[in-house]
Parts: C-alpha cells; structure tokens; sequence
C-alpha cells in the first residue's frame, strides 16, 4: 500500500466516525424529547381521556348525560353515578369501568366497556288510541309542502358494526331490566355481554332466567343481517316480553296454553334502508292448554314454531305439532269426557297474526280420534279434522268427524259482541249426514235411540247465544230426508221417513232452584211405509197402506231422572195377510206417553167400519247385560156393528163365519233380550151373532162368552170355557138358548163339552167329542129328546099332510173331508106318547086300479086310514151313506078309528139317499110304491 492510499483511508475512516457521534447524539435528544413527551403525555392523559370521552357522549346527543370520573388512568378508567338517557330509554349504573388503548382513545375508539349494578328501563308510551276514535272526522287535505311522506329509513343499521367496534365490547352482569308500555311492566335480570370482531361483525350474549341468547350482527356493504340463538328458554315470560314490546292487543298464545320450554332461532335483515320481517323459528316444549273448571286439557310434547314481525306493525306465529294427551268435557254435569284414543297420532297447526287490523288466528287438526264413556256407554270420534278461523271476535270452523263409520261433516260459527257485556251468538251445523249403520253417540245420548238402525240422510243445526248477563240458550233442529228406520232388528221399520227433530234448551230458572228443566224436544215426522214384524205374535206381519204418510209429532224432555216424550201418529192404515185372509185396520189414531222404561199408549181403529178404542202400556228393565219387557194391550169395549168376517186371521176357528157384538180384548206379553214373544189373550163377547159365511151357514144369535188363551205360542186355554146363544138359526129352523163349553189344546184341537140347544120343540145336545185344529176326519153324536114332530115336519115344505107327536133319537155324525155324513142312527117316539098323522094322498095308492077288485079295496082303505091314522109306532133309522141298498128306513104302525073295518097299518119305507140333502120322505114314499109294505 502507498502513502497516498494509507491518508486517504485514514480521511475517510475520520469522517465515519464523525457522523456516528452525530447519530447518536440525535438519537440521544430524540430519546430525551419522547421521554419528555411521555412524562408531559402521562401527566396529561386523565385530562385528555375525560375529554375524549365527554366528546364521545356529548356526540351521540343523548337527553340527559350525567357522570363522574372517579379515577382515570394509562389504560382504564372508572366513572361513577352514570345516568344516560334519551326517548324512551334510560340507562343508569354506579360505576362503570372504560378499558381502553391511549393512542385509540385520541381517536375515539376504546376496548371494552364495564356496568356495575346497572339499571335500564324502557318505558313506551301507551298510545292514545280511545282519544283518535273520538277526534272528528275531517275531510283529507293535501299534504303541505315539504311534510316527510318517506316511509322510515332504517339505513343506520349498517353503522351498527362500525358503532359497536367504538367500544370495542360491552360487559353488564346483573343487569336490570325493565319493559313499560300502557299498563304492561316486564321485569328480568340478565347477563349483557357485547364483542365487536371488527368495523364489519360483533356479537352479543344475553343470559338471564328466563332464556339465553346469542346473536351476531354483520354488515356487508348496505345489507346487514342480525342472526340469534335463543335456549333455555321460558316462553311465558319470553312470549310476554315479545308481547310487550311489540304492543301486542292480544296475546301471542291463546288464553290457557302454557308452554315449558323452547328452543328458538331469529333472523333480521335490513338491505340499504328496507327492514325485511323479523323471523323467529324454532320448537316449543310441553304444550298444555287447561280451560278452566271442567276444563278442555291438552298437551302436546313439542311444537314447531315461526314468528314473523313487520317493522310496519304486523306479524304473525305459525305454530304446528302433534297432540299427546287431550280431554274434553262435552257434558260436565255428566261426567261425560272424551279422551284421544290410544295410538292416535293427530296433527295440528295454527297461525296467529296481529298488526294494524285486527288479530287474525287460522288452524287446523287432522287425524284426531276421541273415546270416552257416556251413560254408561262407549262413545268414540274418529278421523276428526277441522280448519278454524277466528278474526273479528267471530270463529269459522269447518270439517268433519266419524262416529263407528258414520262421516259427520260439520261447519261452526261464532260471533261475539260487546266488552263487559258481551253476547256469544254462535251455530253448529252437522251434516248432510249419510246413515247406515248404528251409531253410538246417538244411543248414549238418549235410550230413545237403542237398537235403531238409521239410513239415509239427516242434516242438524244448532243456533244458541250466551253472555254475560244472558244464560245459555239453544235450539237444536235435525231435518230428516227420506230416512228408514230399524228398530229392535226390524221390529218396525219405516221407510220414506221426512220431517224434523228439535231440541229447545231453556236457561234454568235462577230465582226458584225447585224448578224443573224447561228444556224440551219436539217431533213432527212423516212416513211413506212403515212396517210392524208382528209374526211371532199375530202369526203376520203388519204393513201402513195408502197415499197418505203416516204422521208422527210429539213433545219430550231429556231434563230430570228420566226422558219423558208425549206424542202422537195419525193416518196409519195397516194391512195384514195371512192363510189367504186380510185385514185391514185403518184410520188409526194413537196418543203415546214414554217416561223413561215405561210406555203407555192409547188410541183407536177402524175395522170394517168399527171401531176399535184401544190401550198399549209395557215397561223395560234391564237385567244383567240383557233385558226384559212385560206390556199389556187392552181393547175394553169395541161396538161391533159391521159384520167382522176376517178374524179367521187371529182365531182359525172363525173361518168362514163373520162376528158383530160387543168385544173385549186384553192380552198380556213378555219378551226380552233372551226371551221369545209370549203372551196371554183374553176376550169376551156379549150381545154377538154369528154367521156361518157358507151357503145356507147357520146363524148364531145373543153370544156371551169368552176365551182365555195361556200361551199365545201354543194358542191353548187353561180349562174350558163356555159360550151361550140365544138363538140359532140353521136348516131352516131356530134353536135356542144354545151353550157350549170349549178347551184349546196346545196341538190346535178343540175339546167340545155339554154342547146343547132347544130345537123343534125339544132338546139336543152333542155327546163330548174333539175338533181337530187340521184337516183330519172326526164324528159326533147327536142325542134329541121330545122333538115336537109338526116342528119337523115344517122342514119338509112338500109334504102338504099334517103330524103330532113326539120323539126321541140319536144320532151319530162324521165329517169326512169336511162334508157331514149320517151315521147308523135312529129317532123313535118318546115313550109313553103318542102321535098322529093326517095326510090326503087323494087317489095316488088307487088310481089306475079296478075299483071293483080287491087291490082297489085295499089301497083305498090306506088311503081313507092316511086321513086320520093314530101312530103307536113311529121309528126312522139311518144307515151308513156309502150304504147303496139302504139309506132310510122309515116304519109307521097305527089304526085309522074313523075308518071302518080299517086293520092296523103298518109302513116299512125302504128309501135311499136322494142327490140332494134334504129327505122328502113322503115323496120318496111315492116314487118307490112297488116296494111299499102297509102289512095288509
């Protein structure tokens, strides 16, 4: 190295370390000065903090702003006594504690802030809504200039981030909080815990006891959206909040709902200076609804909910589940609750919405099945859905239930009126009803329907109003069309069955507790056919005949310790067959009273133009799971005028003969659940006559008897019974004081005892015999004693003689194939009398003889002896019919005394059966002379 390179690096070397000592002599000064600054800085910071700070509240413009700085320092500070307040807030604390950074402060921005033992009250006033109801109506005007039309902006929202991160965060433990609006006050303590992240996001933490909420604030551009998570939640105190705060007229949950928990989710969105609704979702626990004293109970496990709130005012709840238990009192003095049936997994919803109209509350159920007993009695809805609407203080509800497969569309309205002295003015409407099949609910509100079988169509509506001074009041109206009816399995049946059904509940008397229910029912029916099942006890059914319907009205009560029902039928025309006999009972009238099990009956018919006056009572018990019924029908005293030539139809001993008299009929029955119909019959006749219907069919004159069957199965009377008559009529002659007594056995045969009459001047009486109840061949006798013979000889117009005396006979008598047939008999003078016989047979034994010859002699002897012949033998023998040889045998022995040298005549009249009935003898006599036999 040179000594000019050695200099030269010497210089610069000198020069380096000169600006060296001189950096660090300015680093040295500049050390000194920021010293100095910090030591005057921290001598001047609680100043200038105070004074940041008062600038800060002095710019937010708040009403009131009082504080003070009790210590301040580097990075805190604590003031005490702080009131904040502006509007309808107001913000108090006894101390609050500012964390901050110095050099943020300067620009107005600190770290966190700390409440102590602070109070915020919100108190908004009630609004004055009475006062503008009253406020005349004035005629619009146009708006003046410059008046602010412009919907509220809510573009401040988006400042929310930027206003929070100021603070940096927010802590308030035990914060209390109050809620005023009008005469609504909500009181809490809670947790306020506020985070900024950034100008753009913050957070904040509410926990208190009746829920917790976290939720978070982000502003992107001009779009913020604020988000919260809401658990633990107590919903009536959560609810009543909401309600509070919103100013809310009604309550969000309906009267009686309560809830045990939530779980809920809200979202705001506020997009440039637009509020969209505020949406809160989530679920709601345990659900119950309690109506009160005997109330409605409902409980449901959980719920869906979805609140939305306009910021113009309006909003709404939509709620929906399930349902888990539910009990509904139709009838609390009855104990009558309905329950969800078991296994039922109903659905429901309901949507509540509020704003600058009128509460508005829509809803819906589906799936819902209810079971319960009444009287005793399984009662079950299922498949009920409805939709409800309630807006305006009036209720809409529509939908439809079924009882045992019977659909029950039904629709329900109310509308109510007034504040304190509110009217409920509502109407239920049921049907149109399709019926065929039972149903239950029917039976187990009144036993009038018991072992009714409806089908076709009915349709029901009940109006009714109550309030607050007007007790309830109801009427009930079920129109029937074209409706059958089966009752007892098809004891009656009724077709073509129109008209109404109305129930009248009349409020209680409130000043005389003694008075009974004045509610009642009335009946006014039509029916085109009605049919009565009366084989088992008549052997035929009954059926109404005729254009007219028969009329059914009636007036009842269900009030007191049983149903009561007065009532009426008229225009019934029954019609009945049986055996190829009719009969027909019209115009029948009948008054009917039903109290409870008994039933008694009173009326009238008309049969062949009689009429008949009739009384029906019978009593039901129940026994065990069957029951019993014991009646009476009764017909006392039924004038007869009209020949009655049917009762064949009741009685098959009537056949062909027809009864006019007086008639008494009484027939008392059973029949029960495991019983058969049995009765006993007893009738009697007085002042009757009968007729034989057939050709020349005797006729029975002064009846008096009667008959008493024991079992109306068997159709048999217990012993004989006996029937009198003045007067017969038959084969042209009268008998009198005629008289029999009569057995029905149990097999339909007839026992036939001391059978007897006056006739021809005698006596006759049959000996006992039995009439077979079929077709079968049978025989009697018949005994004669002191028979006046002139009196038969009237039976014999063409004998144109003349006969005296009396006789005696028997004679035995068989039907065969219901033709009457002489058997071996005979009829002979009555001993120790005698008779004569006196008839003109002119030339008929002589004519056509010599009368010089002896035969002529002869023959006119027995004719002049004929004249005037004394009988001591008088004798008529009957054979058998079938007999071709001999049929009559007539013998004649007697002495003419006018008649000189006149021998004893003797007649033996061999004679057979003509083709017709009667016996001429004498003709006969004349026809068959060569087989004469005088004995001369």
């Amino acid at each position: 190295m040179t000594d000019v390179d050695q200099t030269s690096s010497t210089g610069e070397q000198r020069k380096s370390s000169g600006r060296w000592r001189k950096f660090r002599r300015l680093c040295l000064v500049l050390c000194v000065l920021f010293l100095l600054l910090a030591v005057v800085g921290w001598m001047l910071l609680p100043r200038i903090a105070e004074k940041v700070m008062s600038g800060m509240i002095a710019d937010a413009g708040l009403e009131q702003t009082d504080f003070k700085v009790r210590e301040i320092g580097w990075n805190s500070a604590v003031v005490e006594k702080v009131v904040f307040a502006d509007g309808v807030w107001r913000l108090t604390a006894d101390e609050v504690t500012v964390h901050y950074d110095p050099f943020d402060l300067m620009k107005g921005r600190v770290d966190h802030i700390t409440l102590v033992r602070s109070v915020c009250t919100l108190d908004f006033p009630a609004e004055e809504k009475a006062a503008e109801e009253e406020t005349d109506i004035e005629e619009p005007t146009e708006p003046s200039e410059g008046e602010d039309d412009e919907p509220t902006s809510y573009a401040w929202m988006h400042q929310l981030p930027v206003m929070v991160e100021q603070i940096g965060g927010l802590t308030a433990d035990g914060l209390d909080l109050t809620i005023k609006r009008g005469g609504r006050i909500v009181r809490m303590t809670m947790d306020v815990s506020l985070d900024s992240e950034n100008d753009q996001q913050f957070g904040v933490w509410l926990k208190c006891p009746d829920f917790n909420m976290n939720a978070g604030v982000a502003t992107e551009e001009s779009v913020t959206v604020i988000t919260a998570e809401l658990d633990e939640v107590l919903p009536d105190s959560f609810l009543h909040l909401i309600e509070t705060a919103l100013d809310l007229e009604d309550r969000i949950l309906p009267e009686g709902f309560t809830v045990s928990g939530a779980s809920l989710s809200a979202e705001l969105l506020c997009e440039g200076d637009v509020m969209s609704p505020l949406t809160v979702t989530g679920a709601l626990e345990r659900i119950k609804y309690d109506g009160g004293d005997k109330p409605v109970n409902l409980e449901t496990e959980s719920a869906k909910m979805q609140l939305t709130q306009n910021f113009s005012g309006g909003g709404f709840v939509f709620l929906s589940g399930g349902l888990d238990k539910v009990s509904l009192p139709l009838d609390p003095s009855a104990d009558f609750v309905l329950s969800q049936s078991e296994g039922a997994t109903p659905g429901w919803w309901t949507r509540i919405e509020w704003g600058e109209e009128k509460s508005k509350i829509t809803g819906g159920i589906e799936k819902f099945e209810l079971e319960g007993t009444y009287n005793e009695r399984p009662v079950s809805l299922d498949d009920i859905h409805l939709d409800l609407v309630l807006a305006d203080d009036q209720l809409n509800v529509q939908g439809a239930m079924s009882n045992a497969g019977t659909v029950l569309p039904l629709k329900y309205a109310h509308e109510m009126t007034g504040d304190d002295e509110w009217q409920l003015l509502g109407e239920l409407t049921i049907g149109p009803i399709k019926h065929d099949r039972p149903m239950p609910l029917l039976s187990s509100a009144t036993d009038l329907f018991d072992d009714i079988t409806m089908r076709g169509e009915s349709h029901s509506t009940f109006s009714f109003k109550v309030g607050a001074y007007l007790p309830f009041e109801g009427k009930l109206v079920t129109r029937l069309s074209d409706v059958g009816l089966n009752v007892s399995e098809g004891l009656v049946t009724a077709d073509g069955l129109n008209g109404t059904w109305e129930l009248h509940l009349i409020p209680l008397s409130d000043t005389d507790p003694t008075q009974p229910d004045p509610s009642y029912y009335t009946l006014n029916l039509t029916s085109k056919k009605l049919h009565v099942d009366s084989k088992e006890s008549l052997d035929f059914d009954l059926d109404h005949v005729g254009e007219a319907p028969v009329s059914i009205t009636g007036k009842g009560r269900f009030g007191g310790d049983v149903a009561v029902l007065d009532g009426e039928m008229k225009q019934l025309n029954l019609h009945g067959e049986n055996g190829g006999v009719e009969i027909d009972l019209l115009d029948t009238q009948v008054e009917f009273h039903m109290k409870g099990d008994l039933v008694t009956a009173k009326g009238e018919t008309k049969l062949k133009d009689n009429v008949l006056p009739f009384t029906y009572r019978h009593v039901k018990k129940d026994e065990g799971e069957g029951w019993n019924l014991t009646g009476q029908m009764e017909i006392k005293a039924a004038d007869l005028k009209t020949p009655v030539d049917n009762a064949a139809i009741l009685i098959e001993a009537m056949k062909d003969k027809s009864l006019t008299g007086k008639l008494a009929v009484k027939m008392d029955f059973t029949k029960g659940s495991e019983q058969d119909f049995d009765g006993v019959l007893t009738a009697s006749v007085e002042n009757g006559t009968l007729k034989f219907t057939t050709e020349d069919g005797p006729v029975i004159e002064g009846i008096k008897g009667g008959i008493r069957l024991s079992s109306m199965k068997n159709k048999q009377t217990a012993g004989f019974h006996r029937v009198t008559a003045t007067k017969m009529t038959a084969f042209d002659m009268a008998m009198t004081n005629l008289r029999v007594d009569y057995q029905m056995l149990p097999n339909g045969d007839i026992k036939l005892n001391n059978v007897g009459m006056s006739a021809l001047g005698g006596n006759v009486w049959l000996d006992p015999f039995v009439l077979p109840g079929d077709d079968k061949n049978y025989q009697f006798k018949v005994r004669m004693k002191r028979i006046d013979i002139a009196e038969m000889a009237k039976l014999f117009p063409e004998f144109n003689g003349k006969i005296s005396g009396r006789i005696d006979g028997l004679l035995p008598m068989q039907n065969i194939n219901g033709d009457f047939m002489p058997q071996r008999g005979g009829m002979y003078l009555t001993p120790g009398s005698s008779a004569r016989l006196r008839y003109d047979a002119g030339t008929k034994f002589s004519g056509g003889l010599d009368p010089k010859g002896r035969e002529y002699q002869q023959m006119k002897m027995v004719e002049d002896s004929l004249k005037n012949l004394e009988l001591r033998v008088l004798s008529i023998r009957l054979f058998d019919p079938r007999d071709k040889d001999k049929a009559v045998v007539l013998r004649l022995e007697g002495k003419a005394p006018t008649v000189q040298g006149s021998p004893p005549i003797i007649l033996n009249i061999n004679g057979f059966k003509p083709d017709d009935d009667t016996v001429d003898f004498f003709d006969l006599l004349l026809k068959h002379r060569d087989k004469l036999n005088f004995g001369l």
